[in-house]
């Protein structure tokens, strides 16, 4: 979406995924009136991620060890899904 780099200029500070994302999609005003910008996105895909994740227990190739890695990794940002 065009609109979450647009906005940027017009907040007063990015926090967590929104400041390594360079994009917005949630906007609030913090106990100072700041305007404040964050992203919720990678959250919900890393919440996505952890789902299947745990569903994996029926399949035992997966390990508690794979799932720790998986789980690092999406933290780190290194774990991609091809489409």
């Amino acid at each position: 979406m065009p609109y979450k780099q647009k906005i940027i200029p017009f907040i007063d500070r990015l926090i967590n995924d929104a400041q390594l994302t360079n994009s917005v999609n949630t906007i609030f005003l913090d106990d100072t009136n700041s305007l404040v910008g964050e992203n919720t996105d990678v959250f919900g895909l890393q919440a996505a991620y952890l789902k299947e994740i745990i569903n994996a227990e029926k399949n035992p190739a997966i390990t508690p060890e794979i799932k720790e890695l998986v789980i690092i990794l999406i933290k780190l940002g290194k774990f991609h899904q091809e489409i």
